[in-house]
């Protein structure tokens, strides 16, 4: 029996592979298809676009969920982490603008490579601050072995409401 519903093979085409160009910027006001951002990989958390709200206009990435998630493997970095960019990029500038709403810290890697298997390593540079203002950049191997390569204090940076 033949049905006429409308199913059928797609005619769309993707894109040629292309390493991702730069400069690359986001402000996430952009409508998306859904929360998700484009081009990131959560790893240990959940992060969405939404309204950054405590006072702020605008749209945020915000990591969403209020815990550790349940572990499925022996990873002993337990940090919620978003991953994006292409591993083809090799000298850049990064700027980000956090938001603390609570106590902790906000952190940005960079030069993100190999990841160990079960995500149990990852070869980055990290650079870390939290609200009282201490900061440091670290490398970390594939045995999430940290390095610190600096570190100092920029006065607190206080916390929005």
């Amino acid at each position: 029996m033949t049905t006429t519903d409308g199913q059928g093979k797609g005619t769309a085409e993707p894109p040629a592979p292309a390493a991702m160009k730069l400069p690359y910027a986001d402000d996430f006001d952009q409508p998306a298809a859904s929360t998700n951002p484009k081009y990131f990989s959560d790893m240990n958390g959940a992060f969405k676009t939404t309204q950054c709200g405590v006072g702020r206009s605008g749209t945020c990435l915000r990591q969403m969920a209020p815990k550790v998630p349940i572990r499925w493997t022996d990873e002993p970095f337990n940090a919620p982490y978003s991953i994006m960019g292409d591993g083809s990029w090799d000298n850049y500038t990064v700027s980000a603008d956090a938001m603390l709403s609570e106590s902790g810290g906000a952190e940005l890697l960079g030069r993100v490579g190999q990841q160990a298997k079960n995500n149990n390593g990852l070869n980055a540079y990290h650079f870390r601050i939290n609200d009282k203002g201490e900061w440091s950049i670290l490398k970390s191997d594939t045995a999430w072995k940290f390095t610190t390569l600096a570190s100092g204090n920029t006065g607190a940076l206080g916390l929005k409401k």
